[in-house]
């Protein structure tokens, strides 16, 4: 089995600006692959220019590092990618999206899970 786990927590600055954001890819199996976590920031469901970011890690492994959440952000969209190529399958996505308060903090969590050859998609939630 390889998950994927992808985390973002946000805690705004109290002014209507640009807010730091930390994620955390974390990937674990016992097959060789590659995972992706791709993300925009959007603002009313219409994406902001510029935004967002891609993490990857292979095999096991942890990514972490900082976004900016731009100002008029008030939700996200996040896709999460396995590509085990020693399956001979497609790559495995799955992609979910927060509506969020930007005055109040949040933290977002997708995980991914796939099992050969079954794949499922776990959850989304708010911590």
């Amino acid at each position: 089995m390889m998950t994927l786990v992808f985390a973002f927590s946000v805690v705004p600055s109290g002014v209507q600006a640009q807010t730091n954001v930390n994620y955390k890819l974390r990937c674990h199996g016992s097959a060789t692959f590659t995972a992706t976590a791709t993300w925009v920031w959007t603002s009313d469901g219409r994406p902001i220019a510029g935004s967002g970011g891609t993490a990857t890690c292979v095999d096991s492994g942890t990514v972490t590092g900082t976004d900016i959440m731009p100002a008029d952000a008030n939700d996200i969209s996040v896709s999460l990618t396995i590509d085990d190529t020693a399956d001979g399958q497609a790559p495995k996505t799955k992609t979910d999206a927060k509506v969020f308060d930007p005055a109040k903090p949040f933290h977002m969590l997708v995980k991914l899970s796939l099992k050969d050859p079954a794949f499922s998609m776990l959850r989304l939630a708010e911590d």
